[in-house]
């Protein structure tokens, strides 16, 4: 979000081509750091069920991988964005 409220199109007639290439480069970022970007894969846990978000909650995977996946992706946004 924050990549289209800095480089989003203005008016719905725009391209929004530098938005689309930055986001396309925080994935490539988040995918070399973190492997994947899927949260499935990520996680190793199905969260579209009940019982998976059961699972997640009561496993270590929220501190262990959640946790660390924002932080990349923050960091990316904050590099791609010229922020620091």
């Amino acid at each position: 979000m924050a990549i289209g409220l800095r480089h989003g199109r203005q008016l719905s007639s725009e391209r929004d081509a530098r938005a689309y290439a930055l986001t396309q480069e925080l994935r490539r970022r988040f995918e070399a750091e973190m492997g994947h970007v899927d949260c499935r894969e990520l996680t190793g846990m199905d969260l579209s069920t009940p019982e998976g978000v059961k699972r997640f909650y009561a496993s270590d995977v929220p501190r262990r991988v959640c946790l660390p996946a924002v932080g990349v992706a923050y960091r990316a946004v904050m590099d791609l964005l010229e922020v620091r």
